[in-house]
Protein backbone atom coordinates (compact mmCIF):
# COMPACT_ATOMS: atom_id res chain seq x y z
CA UNK A 1 0.00 0.00 0.00
CA UNK A 2 1.39 3.39 -0.99
CA UNK A 3 1.56 6.16 1.56
CA UNK A 4 -1.16 8.12 -0.18
CA UNK A 5 -3.39 5.02 -0.10
CA UNK A 6 -2.68 4.75 3.62
CA UNK A 7 -3.61 8.42 3.98
CA UNK A 8 -6.91 7.79 2.14
CA UNK A 9 -7.62 4.72 4.25
CA UNK A 10 -7.03 6.68 7.48
CA UNK A 11 -8.90 9.82 6.51
CA UNK A 12 -11.50 8.65 4.00
CA UNK A 13 -12.11 9.68 0.43
CA UNK A 14 -11.93 13.36 -0.40
CA UNK A 15 -15.03 15.52 0.02
CA UNK A 16 -15.91 18.98 -1.31
CA UNK A 17 -13.22 18.52 -3.98
CA UNK A 18 -12.08 21.03 -6.56
CA UNK A 19 -10.49 19.76 -9.72
CA UNK A 20 -6.73 20.20 -9.87
CA UNK A 21 -5.60 22.18 -12.91
CA UNK A 22 -3.12 20.37 -15.20
CA UNK A 23 -0.86 23.44 -15.33
CA UNK A 24 -0.56 23.41 -11.51
CA UNK A 25 0.16 19.68 -11.48
CA UNK A 26 2.91 20.19 -14.04
CA UNK A 27 4.41 23.11 -12.09
CA UNK A 28 4.88 20.91 -9.01
CA UNK A 29 5.80 17.72 -10.90
CA UNK A 30 9.44 17.67 -9.71
CA UNK A 31 8.84 19.45 -6.41
CA UNK A 32 6.36 17.10 -4.69
CA UNK A 33 6.17 13.27 -4.57
CA UNK A 34 4.57 11.68 -7.60
CA UNK A 35 1.92 9.71 -5.69
CA UNK A 36 0.81 12.92 -3.96
CA UNK A 37 0.42 14.60 -7.36
CA UNK A 38 -1.46 11.52 -8.60
CA UNK A 39 -3.93 11.98 -5.76
CA UNK A 40 -4.43 15.60 -6.82
CA UNK A 41 -4.93 14.46 -10.41
CA UNK A 42 -7.36 11.71 -9.36
CA UNK A 43 -9.35 13.49 -6.64
CA UNK A 44 -8.43 17.16 -6.85
CA UNK A 45 -7.94 19.36 -3.80
CA UNK A 46 -10.25 18.03 -1.10
CA UNK A 47 -11.32 17.93 2.51
CA UNK A 48 -10.46 14.75 4.43
CA UNK A 49 -11.05 13.47 7.97
CA UNK A 50 -14.52 15.04 8.19
CA UNK A 51 -13.27 18.47 7.11
CA UNK A 52 -10.31 18.60 9.50
CA UNK A 53 -7.52 18.44 6.89
CA UNK A 54 -7.57 19.87 3.37
CA UNK A 55 -5.21 19.41 0.44
CA UNK A 56 -4.80 22.72 -1.35
CA UNK A 57 -3.62 24.37 -4.53
CA UNK A 58 -0.19 25.74 -3.51
CA UNK A 59 -0.50 28.60 -5.99
CA UNK A 60 -3.29 30.15 -3.89
CA UNK A 61 -0.89 30.49 -0.95
CA UNK A 62 2.19 31.95 -2.63
CA UNK A 63 1.51 35.52 -1.49
CA UNK A 64 0.38 34.35 1.95
CA UNK A 65 3.51 32.30 2.63
CA UNK A 66 5.67 35.21 1.43
CA UNK A 67 3.95 37.41 3.99
CA UNK A 68 4.47 34.91 6.81
CA UNK A 69 7.97 33.66 5.90
CA UNK A 70 9.56 36.38 3.74
CA UNK A 71 13.16 35.30 4.40
CA UNK A 72 12.42 31.84 2.99
CA UNK A 73 11.02 33.12 -0.29
CA UNK A 74 14.19 34.47 -1.84
CA UNK A 75 14.87 32.10 -4.73
CA UNK A 76 12.58 30.66 -7.39
CA UNK A 77 13.99 27.13 -7.05
CA UNK A 78 13.51 26.65 -3.32
CA UNK A 79 10.17 28.12 -2.33
CA UNK A 80 8.10 26.82 0.58
CA UNK A 81 5.12 24.90 -0.82
CA UNK A 82 1.82 24.92 1.05
CA UNK A 83 0.28 21.52 0.26
CA UNK A 84 -2.42 21.23 2.94
CA UNK A 85 -4.15 23.14 5.69
CA UNK A 86 -6.07 22.59 8.87
CA UNK A 87 -9.58 23.85 9.67
CA UNK A 88 -8.20 26.78 11.68
CA UNK A 89 -5.96 27.92 8.84
CA UNK A 90 -2.72 26.29 9.99
CA UNK A 91 -0.62 25.65 6.90
CA UNK A 92 1.32 22.47 6.19
CA UNK A 93 4.45 23.39 4.29
CA UNK A 94 7.01 21.39 2.33
CA UNK A 95 10.39 23.16 2.39
CA UNK A 96 13.97 21.95 2.08
CA UNK A 97 12.85 18.30 2.17
CA UNK A 98 10.99 18.76 5.47
CA UNK A 99 7.35 19.11 6.41
CA UNK A 100 6.47 21.93 8.76
CA UNK A 101 3.36 23.45 10.23
CA UNK A 102 2.80 27.18 10.30
CA UNK A 103 0.53 27.81 13.27
CA UNK A 104 -1.12 31.06 12.27
CA UNK A 105 -2.74 31.74 15.64
CA UNK A 106 0.52 31.61 17.59
CA UNK A 107 2.98 32.81 14.92
CA UNK A 108 5.03 29.59 15.13
CA UNK A 109 6.60 27.33 12.54
CA UNK A 110 7.32 23.80 13.73
CA UNK A 111 9.18 21.11 11.79
CA UNK A 112 6.78 18.18 11.95
CA UNK A 113 8.64 15.63 9.84
CA UNK A 114 12.28 16.16 8.87
CA UNK A 115 12.24 13.09 6.61
CA UNK A 116 9.86 14.43 3.98
CA UNK A 117 6.34 14.46 2.67
CA UNK A 118 5.94 10.75 1.90
CA UNK A 119 6.52 9.65 5.48
CA UNK A 120 4.44 12.52 6.85
CA UNK A 121 1.42 11.53 4.76
CA UNK A 122 1.79 7.83 5.44
CA UNK A 123 2.63 7.81 9.12
CA UNK A 124 2.70 11.20 10.88
CA UNK A 125 -0.63 12.61 9.72
CA UNK A 126 -2.72 10.60 12.19
CA UNK A 127 -5.99 11.28 13.99
CA UNK A 128 -3.95 12.20 17.05
CA UNK A 129 -1.94 14.77 15.05
CA UNK A 130 -5.10 16.24 13.54
CA UNK A 131 -6.86 16.43 16.91
CA UNK A 132 -3.89 17.90 18.80
CA UNK A 133 -1.83 19.94 16.34
CA UNK A 134 -4.66 21.08 14.07
CA UNK A 135 -7.38 21.50 16.74
CA UNK A 136 -9.41 18.73 15.12
CA UNK A 137 -11.65 18.09 18.12
CA UNK A 138 -12.52 21.77 18.40
CA UNK A 139 -13.13 21.81 14.64
CA UNK A 140 -15.75 19.07 14.94
CA UNK A 141 -17.62 21.23 17.46
CA UNK A 142 -17.26 24.26 15.18
CA UNK A 143 -18.57 22.30 12.19
CA UNK A 144 -21.58 21.22 14.23
CA UNK A 145 -22.19 24.80 15.40
CA UNK A 146 -21.33 26.78 12.23
CA UNK A 147 -21.59 24.23 9.42
CA UNK A 148 -18.88 22.68 7.26
CA UNK A 149 -16.16 24.81 5.73
CA UNK A 150 -16.00 25.67 2.04
CA UNK A 151 -12.63 25.38 0.31
CA UNK A 152 -11.99 29.11 0.81
CA UNK A 153 -13.06 29.29 4.47
CA UNK A 154 -11.43 28.62 7.83
CA UNK A 155 -12.34 28.85 11.48
CA UNK A 156 -10.72 31.57 13.56
CA UNK A 157 -10.96 33.02 17.04
CA UNK A 158 -12.52 36.39 17.85
CA UNK A 159 -10.74 38.04 19.46
CA UNK A 160 -7.57 36.61 17.93
CA UNK A 161 -5.41 34.54 20.27
CA UNK A 162 -2.58 37.05 19.86
CA UNK A 163 -4.96 39.71 21.20
CA UNK A 164 -6.10 37.77 24.24
CA UNK A 165 -8.68 35.41 22.75
CA UNK A 166 -9.16 31.82 23.89
CA UNK A 167 -9.41 28.45 22.15
CA UNK A 168 -13.01 27.88 23.15
CA UNK A 169 -15.93 27.10 20.89
CA UNK A 170 -17.82 30.24 21.91
CA UNK A 171 -15.03 32.36 20.33
CA UNK A 172 -14.87 30.44 17.05
CA UNK A 173 -16.07 32.16 13.86
CA UNK A 174 -16.13 31.05 10.24
CA UNK A 175 -14.33 33.47 7.89
CA UNK A 176 -12.82 33.71 4.40
CA UNK A 177 -9.41 32.09 4.67
CA UNK A 178 -6.90 34.13 2.65
CA UNK A 179 -7.94 37.56 3.98
CA UNK A 180 -7.92 36.17 7.54
CA UNK A 181 -4.44 34.67 7.10
CA UNK A 182 -3.19 38.07 5.96
CA UNK A 183 -4.81 39.79 8.96
CA UNK A 184 -3.27 37.27 11.37
CA UNK A 185 0.17 37.76 9.80
CA UNK A 186 0.03 41.43 10.80
CA UNK A 187 -0.21 40.46 14.48
CA UNK A 188 3.32 39.00 14.57
CA UNK A 189 6.61 40.82 14.02
CA UNK A 190 8.16 37.53 12.96
CA UNK A 191 7.42 33.83 13.05
CA UNK A 192 9.13 31.76 15.78
CA UNK A 193 10.80 28.74 14.19
CA UNK A 194 11.03 25.61 16.36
Amino acid sequence: MSRIERFRKLHGPGEACEQAHPSVLERYRHKLPEDFLSEWEHSGWCAYARGRIWTVNPDLFIDTIREWLPDWCLGEDNQPIVFARGPFGDLLVYYNGEVGQLNVHYGRYIVVNPTGLDLFLGFSLTEKYIDNALDGKLALGAIKKLGPLAFDEMFTFEPALALGGATKLKYVKKVKMLPQLNILAQLFDEVTVE
